[in-house]
């Protein structure tokens, strides 16, 4: 932006890299717990057909439930890695720009 300034807290962005990297880890104990909590095709009865179909439906609800959570956990792994490289790459060029300032005018 022109006549603006440039701002990051990196300390900010590296926090929340932090626990989004957290929460991503924890969503792994979820998906595990909804995979186990799966039952099979006897527990929705004996009635011909009726209860293949209920299974069928219950099982899709399963995959689409575990898919969900996998995305979000790899949505948090991706915000986590580009929030804590962003913080990385500021302090960088943060300390580049010290540096340099510190050498204007000095004979090269």
């Amino acid at each position: 932006m022109p006549g603006g300034t440039n701002f990051c807290n990196p300390e900010a962005l590296t926090a929340f890299a932090d626990r989004a990297e957290e929460l991503s880890e924890s969503l792994d104990g979820h998906i595990s717990r909804v995979e186990g909590a799966r039952v099979g095709r006897e527990a929705f009865g004996r009635m011909p057909f009726i209860g293949s179909r209920i299974h069928t439906a219950y099982d899709e609800h399963v995959d689409g439930t575990e898919e969900g959570m996998e995305q979000a956990r790899d949505a948090l792994l991706g915000a986590s890695g580009a929030a804590g490289t962003s913080a990385a790459e500021w302090l960088i060029a943060e300390q580049e720009n010290i540096e340099a300032a510190a050498n204007v005018g000095e004979p090269g």
